[in-house]
């Protein structure tokens, strides 16, 4: 066969629909492969993802600061956070704490009195004194109280106690012992 004519038809096939389907097909499997790559060989990524930061270090600054501004980004940096908060709270006390203290609360939201149930899967962890403001008391257990979802999303960034007296809530005993606690800390 002539060279000149392969190249051709091969130009004309990669322009069919045939040779569209193709490279979409090759492209998954790329995809899948680069996957299983990237799991099987951890540190040859992370060789690889350190020479092209020293290469250009611009480039891999920008693309760190794009990826984190997108939803995908956004979603796993905050997925990450909490999952980190959440083994480092389960390390320092068991599963059986969080339970004897949502008994304690019979099954119930100290706020809003909306019940869980058994099931703890319902209940969100609500900081005593906010993260955003008390950064060293994020994962400490005694900040931390059992609220429902709905409790914890409209509490925000606020104080636990301010945002009972807000709503006309009771502010829960043990609420008020850790706070006469950490009395000082009130002075921010």
């Amino acid at each position: 066969m002539h060279p000149q004519r392969v190249k051709e038809s091969m130009r004309k096939y990669d322009h069919s629909l045939k040779g569209k389907e193709r490279r979409e097909r090759r492209k998954v499997k790329c995809k899948i492969y680069s996957k299983q790559w990237f799991i099987k060989n951890p540190d040859k990524c992370a060789e690889y993802s350190k020479r092209y930061r020293e290469k250009d270090p611009e480039r891999a600054k920008k693309v760190r600061k794009t990826y984190a501004q997108s939803m995908k980004g956004i979603l796993a940096n905050r997925e990450k956070s909490r999952v980190r908060r959440s083994v480092f709270i389960k390390q320092k006390c068991d599963h059986n704490y969080w339970r004897s203290i949502v008994k304690e609360q019979n099954y119930k939201c100290p706020l809003c009195g909306a019940e869980y149930g058994e099931q703890i899967r319902n209940m969100a962890l609500g900081h005593i004194f906010p993260r955003s403001k008390f950064p060293k008391l994020d994962s400490e257990v005694n900040n931390i109280i059992p609220i429902c979802r709905k409790c914890n999303s409209k509490m925000y960034n606020m104080l636990f106690s301010d945002f009972c007296i807000k709503y006309n809530y009771p502010i829960p005993k043990r609420v008020l012992q850790y706070i006469k606690k950490n009395k000082s800390l009130l002075n921010f």
